[in-house]
């Protein structure tokens, strides 16, 4: 009993330095082998994601620094995000890192430049057209107007959008609303610019807050019209049922109050519930559906719906 102990105590003993020399062997035979152009497939798209943003390999499979880090993730998950403005990405989320991936569309809609930086938009006639303090028409551009409410200037389709609304608004008993401005040319809103910053004695960037600069003004596209109601001063107009209905009804016809105070950051100009902005039913009704309420923001996260260009 005693022998037949101890040979299956050798047997044993046998087995395991049988199997800890195979297993030696594979290391030893694996470790001559150079592994470091292979990936796993799981691995692949890391790889790729370097390769498009021209970073090392290294850095991308497994980088120290985290903006490339929180870069690498909205490569594959932010679906606005555009390579070729990956430089612009990185610079804007080291600058603002509390903005996160907002700042993917905050990049395409512009943020990121400097509200000085005199850009030129391309002329179009479809909807929407972007126009702010970074993006600027040229003093040539004029849109084709017609008259609409008296001696005020729109678009056509503008004008047709808004006698839909007003007939609407009056089946409601809310068409106590009339029209202050529409269209401005390039000339007469260098005119009211230069008039306000004299009249207050301000820099051109405390008079931008509320005026635009020329060429940056929605009113030369004439899709832009400000509102007042009789009785009242355009200021109080935010204040009134029919500012009310118009945010809430707005969106049916084509039209979005374009500057917010809560989006004051994105669109450079304060509040001004009496603005509306014409960029048709379908992005009006898609912004009303996100609850977006600038358009900055909605064609930062739609790129390829405008034709904004650097």
């Amino acid at each position: 009993m005693q022998k037949n102990r101890i040979y299956r105590t050798i047997a044993y003993l046998a087995v395991l330095a049988v199997s800890g020399a195979a297993i030696y062997a594979m290391f030893h035979f694996f470790g001559t082998i150079d592994l470091t152009g292979y990936r796993s497939r799981s691995e692949a798209p890391v790889s790729a994601a370097a390769a498009v943003a021209r970073i090392s390999e290294e850095q991308a499979a497994d980088p120290t620094d985290p903006v490339e880090k929180a870069i690498a993730r909205y490569r594959r998950k932010v679906s606005c995000f555009r390579e070729e403005n990956a430089d612009r990405y990185r610079a804007f989320l080291s600058k603002h890192p509390q903005y996160g991936k907002s700042v993917i569309w905050r990049v395409n809609a512009g943020q990121d430049l400097s509200w000085e930086k005199d850009d030129r938009i391309p002329i179009t006639d479809e909807e929407p057209l972007l126009v702010n303090k970074h993006y600027r028409l040229p003093k040539s551009y004029v849109p084709e107007l017609t008259t609409v409410e008296g001696n005020y200037q729109t678009t056509p389709e503008t004008a047709r959008a808004y006698q839909r609304m007003k007939r609407a608004a009056a089946r409601q008993g809310m068409d106590g609303f009339l029209i202050t401005s529409a269209y401005r040319s390039y000339d007469y809103q260098q005119q009211l610019f230069d008039g306000y910053r004299r009249s207050r004695n301000e820099t051109e960037k405390q008079t931008s807050m509320y005026s635009a600069y020329a060429g940056s003004s929605e009113h030369q596209t004439g899709r832009a019209i400000d509102l007042y109601t009789p009785g009242a001063a355009m200021e109080q107009f935010g204040t009134t049922p029919e500012a009310a209905w118009i945010r809430l009804n707005g969106y049916r016809y084509g039209f979005i109050v374009r500057y917010y105070a809560s989006e004051k950051e994105l669109t450079g100009i304060q509040d001004e519930p009496w603005h509306i902005t014409y960029v048709g039913k379908e992005i009006a009704e898609a912004m009303h559906r996100a609850d977006i309420r600038s358009l900055e923001e909605y064609l930062g996260k739609h790129p390829e719906v405008t034709g904004i260009k650097k």
